[in-house]
């Protein structure tokens, strides 16, 4: 693993968690309590990312999502955005799968692992297609089909669109590369 990369995950990660603690400040005035739940919560997420991280650098073959198993991963992502509807709206936005626990509740935000998907899903059906001989339609179809089907997902039942507009712009350039 590249070790200035590497530097560079864990200072992005340590300054995200410190601006997730500072903005949690405002929120829980007289209450430290629950600020310490919020970054020690906040920690343990950066940690288990970083291990799933090194994980798929030593595990993850591009071979494995131009599979059949790969088309069940897409539609299993699709059916978390809609369960995303069974859960109570934070502002409006149904886009939070929530999980209760004894002090503190664990949030996560699917959309956030359909962006992965989706850039997966761009690399699987655009990459090396020198060797296919395919035409662009062909290319273009299951990509960008998918793509549009969780960007509907996430504007018209998630109501959450700054997450599709992010998610828009991440496979617009990650397209173009």
């Amino acid at each position: 693993c590249d070790i200035w990369i590497l530097l560079a995950i864990l200072l992005l990660s340590l300054g995200g968690t410190v601006m997730i603690g500072s903005a949690s400040m405002g929120l829980n005035i007289g209450n430290s309590l629950s600020l310490a739940v919020t970054v020690v919560k906040q920690l343990v997420f950066v940690v288990a990312g970083y291990f799933m991280m090194c994980f798929a650098s030593h595990h993850f073959r591009i071979h494995q999502i131009t599979g059949s198993g790969f088309v069940s991963v897409m539609f299993l992502m699709e059916g978390v955005l809609l369960a995303c509807r069974l859960f109570i709206p934070a502002g409006g936005a149904y886009a939070w799968i929530r999980i209760p626990f004894p002090y503190a509740e664990i949030t996560i935000q699917p959309s956030e692992f359909t962006k992965i998907i989706a850039v997966l899903i761009l690399a699987a059906y655009l990459g090396d297609s020198r060797r296919r001989n395919r035409t662009f339609v062909e290319m273009c179809r299951v990509p960008v089909g998918m793509i549009l089907i969780y960007l509907f997902t996430i504007i018209f039942v998630q109501k959450d669109f700054g997450s599709a507009a992010v998610m828009l712009m991440i496979c617009f350039v990650v397209a173009l590369i």
